[in-house]
Order: structure tokens, then C-alpha cells, then sequence
């Protein structure tokens, strides 16, 4: 659905979707949400193409300006670490990845032996 909301050139649209999506899955990060899913031991493919194209959404929508994400706001006070909303977002993107790589790598013993063959 994000793929197909970037691609469409709704991009705010598209920003405010995946951020909610990340603090959904970044506020559970004792990983449960992740390492709960019997759909990886089932349907490997189903359950790694998410992550291909949730990866696929964020570059998508983060290749556009601060402008058009809404990510330019000015704020009418000096606000301690208020400004560069990209770099802090990037920041929290990055460990997540980290966090979210190592969790997955409780799924590679079986992945290829539930791969669907074709």
C-alpha cells in the first residue's frame, strides 16, 4: 500500500503512513510485533517482501525535499534540538534498521526451507 501511495506522488501522504508504521513498530521494540509472526515459517516470501517493500517506500519518499514532506516547519521559538527533523529522523530510521536486521536473523535458519520453489 505505501509503494503504491509514493508512487502516485502522494508523498506527505505517503510520510505520514510510514512514520506511524515506525513508531507502531519502534515503540514495541522488545520486538514482539516481529517476533511473533508464525506467516515467516509459512510463507517466507509473503513475510521478507514486506521488508523489501517498506525499505522500497522510505527511500521513495525520503529522495523528496524537506518542503514537500513537511519536515520544513519553522517553529516560532528556539526550541532545543528543534531543526533538522531529516537528520534526527534518519538517526531513528538507522538504529531501527539495526535492531530490526539482528531481530531477523532469528528467521534465516528456516527461511530457505519454507521458500516457495518457482
Amino acid at each position: 500500500r505505501h509503494e503504491a501511495t509514493a508512487q502516485r506522488g502522494a508523498f506527505r501522504e505517503c510520510f505520514a503512513e510510514l512514520l506511524a508504521l515506525f513508531i507502531f513498530m519502534r515503540e514495541d521494540f522488545d520486538g514482539l510485533w516481529l517476533r511473533q509472526q508464525e506467516i515467516a515459517f509459512i510463507q517466507w516470501h509473503d513475510f521478507s517482501s514486506f521488508f523489501h517493500y517498506l525499505s522500497y517506500a522510505w527511500k521513495t519518499v525520503l529522495a523528496q525535499s524537506d518542503e514537500v514532506l513537511g519536515l520544513d516547519m519553522k517553529l516560532p521559538f528556539k526550541a532545543k534540538g528543534s531543526g533538522n527533523y531529516r537528520k534526527l529522523l534518519m538517526t531513528e530510521l538507522k538504529e531501527w534498521e539495526e535492531d530490526t536486521n539482528h531481530c531477523l536473523t532469528t528467521y534465516d535458519s528456516c527461511a530457505p526451507a519454507v521458500r516457495p520453489k518457482g
